[in-house]
């Protein structure tokens, strides 16, 4: 480009002269458009960046559900110890409870020795077996017992020679008393208190 086409008339200077830069800036345009695109990163180049920003973006994402999810299972297992042991409060509780029913129906509640202990019915049920001296001072061998919170009944043993009827109904009658809560509330089995009565 040279200056002479800006050296005309003045209407049509303007035109030409705008039509001239226009061409010089497009003309400028057009020889540095190519040289910055040739400078930038390839179409190959760009789609690799792409991908690692995406395989990045998974990756962390995958790590904060990672986390999240560790976080909520220690939060669960927290959670399960705490009502573990506030269940295991409750039960010692309500098996002191229990025993303390028991103990108050024994000749001498001091010498009490227990086995095969367990807790139903959500810990209002106390089963197992006691042995505990008896009015003469000996002890009486181990004997299956339930306790509930409204009382205590231990087996009495076999009612055969008991004496006169008065003892064997008697004896009878306190049977009974361990033998319907025991089956009831899961203490004993239908089996295990035929064997206990002599039925088998």
């Amino acid at each position: 480009m040279n200056l002479k086409v800006c050296i005309q008339p003045i209407h049509l200077q303007r035109s030409s002269c705008a039509a001239s830069a226009f061409l010089r800036v497009g003309l400028a345009l057009a020889l540095t458009i190519p040289l910055l695109s040739a400078c930038g990163p390839s179409k190959a180049e760009r789609e690799a960046t792409m991908a690692q920003k995406i395989a990045a973006k998974i990756a962390a994402d995958q790590a904060a559900e990672e986390a999240a999810a560790k976080k909520q299972a220690a939060l669960d297992e927290a959670a399960a110890r705490h009502a573990a042991e506030a269940s295991s409060r409750a039960d010692e509780e309500a098996l002191a409870q229990l025993r303390e029913k028991l103990l108050s129906t024994l000749n001498d509640p001091a010498s009490a020795q227990f086995r095969n202990l367990t807790l139903r019915s959500n810990g209002t049920v106390l089963c197992g077996d006691v042995n505990a001296k008896n009015g003469f001072g000996g002890y009486v061998g181990f004997r299956p017992f339930i306790a509930v919170p409204e009382g205590a009944a231990i087996w009495s043993g076999s009612c055969t020679g008991r004496g006169d009827i008065d003892a064997q109904i008697a004896c009878a009658s306190a049977q009974n008393n361990y033998i319907l809560p025991a089956r009831r509330l899961g203490c004993k089995t239908q089996d295990e208190i035929d064997i206990l009565v002599g039925r088998r």
